[in-house]
This record gives C-alpha cells, structure tokens and sequence, in this order.
C-alpha cells in the first residue's frame, strides 16, 4: 500500500454549549490530545495535522508529530461544515505541493477512541476497497421506533415498521465522530464524508462516546477513570 494517509484533527476554539470545548479538561489532561496521542500510537500517518483558528488550542496542541493548519475564522463558526474544513485543508496542503491520497478525520470530541480503533478501521477500509469510511455504533433503540410530531400529536416515522418487534428490524447505527476515512479524489468529486461506497467500522457503545454538553463530558470522565483504574490493578 503506497497511498499517503494525512490524519486531520479539527479543532475549533469557538464551541456553543461548552466553551473552549476542545481543550476543556476531562480527567486530567485537554481533551484534545486523548485524540493527538491515538493518532501519533497509531503510526498510521505520513502527516498529522491539527486545523484551528485559535491560538490556545494552538499551543497546547504544538507537540512533537504534530503540524498546524491555520484556518480561516469563517470556517470555525457555522454555517460552515465539516467537508468545508476538510476542503479547505487539503487544498492548502496542495497549494504548499503536499500531495496526499487518503484523508482521515478524527474528531477530538471522541476522546475513548484507541489507537487500535483507527488501525482496525484502516484495516477494513483497505480491505472492502471503499471510497469512505465511518465509525459507527449501533442504536439501542432502532431508528425505526423514533417518532416525530406532526401537529402536537405524535406519529411514527416509519410507519410500516413501528410495531414489528426489535428482533425482527435490522440493526440501525449512529456516526460517531471517532473515525472518518476518505479517498482524497472522491471526496474532492462528492464533497461529502458520507459519500457512495461507503462502509462502517463498528465500536462499543463505551469507546463511543461523542462530547458535545457537559452530561457527555462527564460520562467520559467517569469511564476515563475506570479504564485507568483498572490499569493499575
């Protein structure tokens, strides 16, 4: 395998409903490098590059392995989307002549994602030869059993499927943020990280967890906490 892999890390300094949310503390140590440090124990990378436009995440994320990508301020608040940044990255690394086959995302809101998650997710993209990746976990409730509101009542949303029993419905998943994998010529071509051809890595729900309000955050404190625990015993 020859294709240059680029790890991605976006990490915005402006958050709504955590302020500074990417380098918040969470049991110990900013949340964003529980995501630098799998990336660097992955050795999955040719370049790891962390994309901000503030100055603090900066700092602390300015390690050894780690490069920076200075975006522009439009892109760090909405309506700005992901693909925008992972555009806009791989198109200035292109203007400096770094040329790249495979882009990967990790977000730093994952922080219970291993480095053996991103080798394993690998694993799979290479060998279902997609075009994209994502990671997933499955639903304990189906999506099939949600409902929406349609003038004050209640209706399901998939109507010839609401009363069937759970084990007669096909297990559905939610992205979870942890890993994104994309072949850098489809991506520029479908301008979306949920492209055709494009498959699942399946984690737990306990590597799953995705920060984006403080009841997450401190579920992921708690499980942090248990996993060092049981290191030490």
């Amino acid at each position: 395998m020859n294709d240059r892999i680029v790890c991605l890390i976006p990490a915005k300094g402006a958050s709504k409903r955590i302020p500074k949310k990417n380098i918040i503390d969470l049991a110990g140590k900013p949340l964003i490098l529980y995501t630098i440090e799998a990336a660097i124990e992955s050795r999955m990378f040719d370049a790891i590059y962390v994309s901000t436009e503030d100055e603090e995440v900066e700092r602390i994320s300015k390690i050894d392995k780690i490069k920076i990508h200075r975006r522009e301020e439009k892109l760090a608040v909405d309506p700005a989307t992901i693909e925008d940044v992972a555009l806009n990255f791989i198109y200035d690394l292109e203007k400096k002549g770094e040329k790249y086959e495979i882009l990967c995302l990790l977000l730093p809101t994952s922080p219970l994602r291993t480095s053996d998650d991103i080798k394993n997710a690998f694993a799979l993209f290479f060998k279902t030869k997609a075009d994209f990746l994502i990671s997933v976990t499955e639903l304990e409730t189906p999506s099939f059993k949600t409902l929406k509101e349609e003038n004050g009542i209640l209706v399901p949303i998939f109507k010839d499927l609401f009363f069937k029993k759970r084990s007669e419905l096909p297990k559905s998943y939610r992205n979870n943020g942890a890993v994104m994998i994309s072949k850098i010529s489809e991506l520029k071509k479908q301008r979306t990280l949920f492209g055709q051809s494009l498959v699942g890595y399946k984690m737990p729900e306990e590597r799953s967890v995705d920060i984006d309000n403080y009841i997450d955050l401190s579920l992921a404190n708690i499980l942090i906490k248990e996993k060092n625990n049981h290191k030490e015993i």
